[in-house]
């Protein structure tokens, strides 16, 4: 070992020897391909993963197959399944899994809303249909919060026009009442 000093800091080398392990000798042998490698005696213990790579690990532990994903580890089998739905982040929709619905994401999860919508209508929703949370919870999808409406024009005057109008007026009242020296 040797030190260095630097200004007013020390600068310690110590070598593998130093240390205790310049002699790590193989110990085992990768669980794929056989080659001898060294792993510390405490991962010995629990006698799993002892890989020499991670190419090996990965040829035995596959997330993905040659034709796409696992399907041994798909849905229910995975071991983070949450039950098939979640609350979108920072929107507040519940997505639910259903891959063959013609509005599925490429996750194969549809808003909640859009399928209880179309099971009330008895039919599948139009591209310019939209869906209206009455109480304005997007995450409650009762069939009793939801409307549909036949465009997003017709929902935004809807539901917007007048908060919009009535904004714009009063703004206009108070812009009147400055100019002519009321207060």
């Amino acid at each position: 070992m040797f030190v260095l000093k630097v200004g007013m800091l020390y600068h310690v080398s110590i070598t593998k020897l130093e240390m205790g392990m310049a002699n790590r000798q193989p110990n085992t042998t990768c669980d794929l391909c056989g080659e001898a490698i060294y792993r510390r005696p405490n991962l010995l213990l629990k006698n799993k993963g002892k890989f020499c790579s991670t190419a090996c690990r990965n040829k035995v532990h596959k997330a993905f197959g040659p034709r796409g994903p696992n399907p041994k580890l798909a849905g229910e089998n995975n071991p983070a399944w949450s039950g098939g739905s979640y609350i979108e982040p920072e929107k507040g929709y519940r997505m639910i899994r259903n891959p063959s619905h013609p509005r599925a994401r490429q996750n194969g999860y549809v808003l909640e809303h859009i399928p209880v919508a179309e099971k009330i209508l008895g039919r599948s929703l139009t591209a310019e249909e939209e869906v209206h949370h009455i109480n304005r919870d997007r995450a409650d999808n009762r069939p009793e919060n939801l409307k549909v409406y036949a465009s997003h024009l017709e929902h935004w005057m809807d539901e917007h026009y007048t908060d919009v109008a009535n904004a714009r007026d009063a703004a206009n009242y108070s812009k009147n009442t400055k100019d002519s020296g009321h207060l």
